[in-house]
């Protein structure tokens, strides 16, 4: 027979679909999507409302992927499979960005992680079971435990239940329900992996509904129906009743523990059937109410069918059942007591009496328009879910109309404050207004703390790692939120207006026919707007501007007066000859003077006004001598700095970064580190990883909302695929050799870029600056180390359609084998004007070089096309000191 297969539609052949295959096989089962796990990406829809009965309503949730089946936890999460092996959490409305856990499956077809049941004990035991398609030692389905800790597994804690025979070919009808019954077993509803004999044969356990002890020491209970019977052997006494196609789905009633049944049919019709020990519901023989031949023995009828082509409703794949008798009821009491099915190709849902005798004539509409439905629940409150393949998402159908209780929309979130300083929480919530707040610290009530937003007293060190969330209350009942983390820290928050933020006083490379003479390129002095308002640079000395100044009271650079540095915008000062980023230098800096001994940012270009008075900040060493010995630093000088040449060195000294943006304690020592490739040097200070390169802005913005990131698949988390990519295969972007810039993997990071600068912009730079490295107390520590590898342009395809993701090309390689690569950007060259308003997709791709955690900030600057971009002039002559130290000279200020 040749049959067309489609999905997201119900079709015969030659119908227009979506996409529609036709094969030569008996009728394919109720998972069409499964069966097409390659063509997904081109069906991915967003998740459209049901249409409902008058005075429902429903809530949505999306973002998943390829669900299979769900299950209510105890407390009240929801927890969805995903036929890849990811196991889901969703929480107080939200769908947690950290899987509970990711199994190795088989998903070919309609293999994978397809059901999920909790432990009658969980409060206690925290015991889950799932079942999925494991691939070793040949590929079976599986019934494995798994304990949890919070809102994810317990490392290691899988305890393998019960392994089923050994997979055909063949990858559909593989069932997956399971549930535990009021007798406190686990039932287990296993397809006949298409092949109709399996239904009725005691040699294996497919097309059979299995009952089971949940413990692999004392499997099968001996009161089974078939545990006494001499010809049935082993693990096939785990038989309850047999004769089954592909049982998706199945049920128990709360309270009175009866079974109900969803088998799919084949070419014919979907059946609802009683389940009952020791029956036998007639496939291969049976479809139906109909039989070919004579029905086997203890054969029990469906008590509810309906047909693919005739009658009302018409369908082909019977998914999802529930009994809608919660513990709470919402819905009107007509619903009380009533069985819910769904159709994955009808898309819709329905419900028979299942006390009306049968076999039942007729069932009822109840929602239409539910995109490929593969499970129904009913949650303590009366609500009933639906869980939507074809969009990704779960649906909330609730009753009266307006009448809900409440759902939390935005989840308070974590803060890091200073001692001193005050954090303020806010939740907001979707539902019934009027709604009451009460805020919680550590699950106690803070008394008078009943507003959206909870603002705490001035913090103290005791409070650090306290967890702060919020019950929302109305007539109808209460949600309440995640939970929220206060961390406090001694830190102080920025203080200076204008911060020397970056500097580098001797370059890496070596200069003139002797490899051992540090060379001049690559030095600079970055300033940093450490304010929410743009500075203009003036004077009132009548001096030209402001001026950085070396220790022999040389001028270095004088930023003009009339130059305006943008909010939290860096100003770069830069040997322009030779630096490696000239395209974007701002200005000269004359570096024949000494730098080794301290640098300060006067108000004033006039040498007699610079005092305490005029001076906006200064970075010096524990050798200060001179001119600048009680100007060139503020609180603790940085360890005494030395000349000794290393060929090829790279460093700078860097602010730590306090919240993503400049530290400034008011003490040297403690806001400034040292980022350099060799780690430890004889005589120097102690180096670690992370040196973020120095920050620029020739072209009109960065790091603010005039180029503002959003996410490549808004569907899904800035963590999650596609948005952010972790590859953890050793040296993946350097063929398996060393040396490699990704020991540890790589880091794939995809953003859409839009331009509001009002301007066309012709190129974007990135800087990765990895925060936890370069907060790290120095010495000591882990120290991760991300480094910028070359992408090409990438194909994509989102919810929001085929895109292509620009690639990135280095600015300067980062090719030291001990990390820390300075100017480890990239620049994306746009080949033309990305006009305003305009947007561009952009992909970055890390190697992970060291171990340690990292959390990093990407920056971005802009060149537009209005930008001049002059490189300047030199005016350091090359040095002419060989190796070693010159006391004399250094003593002298004549490097």
């Amino acid at each position: 027979m040749r049959l067309c297969l489609s999905v997201g539609a119900r079709a015969t052949c030659g119908a227009q679909v979506w996409v529609s295959v036709c094969a030569a096989a008996g009728r394919l089962s109720y998972r069409r999507a499964l069966l097409l796990t390659a063509l997904l990406s081109m069906l991915t829809m967003s998740a459209a409302a049901a249409t409902l009965p008058s005075g429902f309503t429903e809530t949505q949730i999306t973002g998943l992927s390829a669900p299979t089946a769900m299950a209510f936890a105890p407390d009240g999460r929801l927890f969805v499979c995903q036929q890849g092996g990811s196991l889901r959490v969703i929480k107080n409305g939200a769908l947690l960005a950290t899987p509970f856990v990711t199994l190795t499956v088989s998903s070919a077809g309609e293999r994978g992680l397809l059901g999920i049941a909790f432990d009658p004990n969980f409060a206690t035991n925290n015991f889950l079971y799932v079942y999925y398609t494991a691939t070793t030692p040949a590929i079976h389905n599986r019934v494995s435990r798994f304990t949890a800790n919070g809102d994810v597994v317990v490392a290691g804690s899988e305890l393998v239940i019960i392994d089923l025979n050994n997979l055909s070919s063949a990858t559909n009808h593989n069932g997956g329900s399971i549930h535990f019954g009021l007798d406190g077993k686990l039932y287990i509803a296993v397809g006949e992996n298409a092949n109709s004999a399996n239904s009725q044969t005691f040699a294996n356990l497919l097309g059979k509904m299995l009952r089971i002890n949940p413990d692999p020491a004392n499997l099968i209970p001996s009161d089974n129906p078939y545990f006494n019977d001499a010809n049935v052997t082993g693990v096939n006494k785990a038989i309850w009743a047999l004769g089954l196609r592909n049982p998706y789905t199945f049920a128990f009633q709360p309270g009175t523990g009866r079974m109900l049944i969803n088998d799919v049919g084949q070419n014919t019709y979907e059946e609802i059937d009683e389940g009952v020990a020791h029956s036998n519901y007639g496939w291969p023989t049976c479809e139906g109410l109909v039989c070919g031949g004579t029905a086997p023995a203890d054969y029990r009828a469906p008590i509810y069918v309906y047909a693919h082509s005739t009658g009302t409703p018409t369908g082909c794949a019977i998914t999802g059942g529930a009994f809608y008798n919660p513990p709470t009821v919402q819905f009107p009491n007509t619903y009380v007591g009533q069985f819910f099915f769904a159709d994955f190709c009808g898309n819709f849902i329905r419900y028979i009496d299942p006390n009306t005798a049968p076999p039942i004539p007729a069932s009822t509409s109840f929602a239409t328009n539910v995109s490929g439905p593969v499970d129904l629940q009913v949650a303590s409150d009366g609500s009933l879910w639906y869980l939507a393949r074809n969009t990704g998402s779960v649906g909330r159908v609730q009753y009266p109309a307006g009448q809900v209780p409440p759902t939390i929309s935005q989840h308070p979130q974590s803060q890091s404050v200073v001692v001193g300083q005050t954090a303020t929480f806010t939740v907001a919530a979707t539902g019934a207004t009027p709604f009451s707040y009460q805020w919680q610290r550590n699950t106690v009530d803070i008394a008078g703390a009943n507003a959206a937003s909870y603002t705490t007293p001035p913090v103290t060190l005791a409070d650090n790692g306290a967890q702060y969330r919020c019950i929302v209350t109305n007539a109808f009942g209460n949600a309440t939120s995640n939970s929220a983390t206060l961390t406090v820290t001694q830190n102080a928050p920025p203080t200076g207006d204008v911060l020397i933020s970056e500097f580098r006083n001797y370059g890496p490379d070596p200069q003139g026919p002797d490899p051992s003479l540090i060379g001049a390129k690559d030095d600079f002095v970055e300033l940093y707007n450490n304010t929410s308002a743009d500075i203009t640079v003036a004077t009132t000395d009548g001096s030209a501007g402001w001026a950085l100044v070396s220790a022999d009271a040389t001028t270095l650079f004088v930023v003009p007066n009339g130059t305006v540095i943008p909010a939290r915008a860096h100003y770069l000062a830069v040997n322009p000859a030779e630096y490696s980023l000239n395209a974007y230098a701002t200005g000269n800096i004359n570096f024949s003077a000494d730098l080794t001994q301290g640098i300060a940012l006067f108000k004033t270009a006039t040498p007699a006004n610079f005092n305490v008075a005029t001076r906006l900040d200064a970075v010096g060493f524990s050798n200060d001598t001179g001119f600048l010995a009680s100007l060139a630093h503020e609180g603790t000088p940085l360890p005494a700095y030395t000349t000794a040449a290393v060929a090829g060195e790279q460093f700078s000294y860097v602010r730590r970064l306090h919240t993503g943006t400049s530290q400034d304690t008011g003490d040297n020592a403690s806001d400034f580190v040292r980022v350099c490739t060799c780690i430890t040097q004889a005589g120097q200070p102690q180096g670690i990883l992370g040196a973020p390169g120095p920050e620029n802005l020739a072209s009109p913005i960065q790091r603010n909302a005039q180029l503002k990131a959003s996410l490549i698949e808004p569907q899904q988390p800035s963590t999650a695929a596609p948005n952010r990519v972790r590859d953890t295969t050793a040296n993946v972007c350097n063929g398996g050799t060393a040396p490699s810039n990704c020991t540890l993997g790589t880091l794939d990071i995809r953003r859409r870029f839009k331009n509001s600068t009002g301007q066309a912009v012709t190129a974007l730079r990135f800087r990765v600056v990895d925060i936890t490295t370069l907060n790290t107390p120095n010495p000591g520590g882990a120290q991760a180390d991300l480094r910028l590898l070359t992408s090409g342009d990438l194909p994509l395809t989102t919810s929001l359609g085929n895109l292509t993701v620009k690639g990135t090309v280095i600015e300067q390689p980062p090719t030291q084998p001990s990390g820390g690569g300075l100017n480890t950007s990239a620049v994306v060259n746009l080949g033309g004007q990305l006009a305003p308003g305009a947007s561009i997709n952009i992909h970055l791709l890390l190697g992970v070089q060291t171990g340690g955690s990292f959390r990093f900030l990407v920056n971005v600057e802009a060149v537009t096309a209005a930008s001049a971009l002059g490189k300047g002039t030199l005016l350091r002559a090359p040095r002419a000191v060989t190796s070693g130290l010159c006391p004399t000279c250094k003593a002298a200020g004549k490097l």
